[in-house]
């Protein structure tokens, strides 16, 4: 699951969030061979829903057809709360390394 993805406002709409994402991806996919990739949305976080759709990632449905609603813990200055928020998840695409793996009995 990524977690918290924050760009500063100076520098938001230059693909630095896109980069992070991907960036996730990456080591979702290589490192942990992981097959799908998930994170959390505010339903009205209109800008982060918008950055992980242009990334590929679709809502989770419910039984009902939908959008799957977990809660989530979120602290806002120092103070916890439980906030729903949309599941929205993608199918990674695995990558073969072109990294050069010595042979150990070599």
């Amino acid at each position: 699951t990524v977690g918290v993805l924050c760009v500063n406002p100076t520098h938001q709409n230059k693909g630095i969030a896109q980069a992070l994402v991907q960036k996730c991806e990456n080591v979702a996919a290589e490192v942990w061979s992981e097959q799908f990739i998930f994170v959390d949305v505010e339903p009205k976080n209109e800008n982060a829903l918008s950055l992980f759709r242009k990334c590929g990632f679709h809502c989770l449905l419910d039984e009902m057809g939908g959008a799957q609603i977990r809660n989530a813990t979120v602290s806002r200055r120092r103070v916890a709360e439980s906030v729903p928020h949309f599941l929205l998840s993608k199918r990674l695409a695995r990558t073969m390394s072109t990294e050069i793996i010595p042979d150990a009995t070599a």
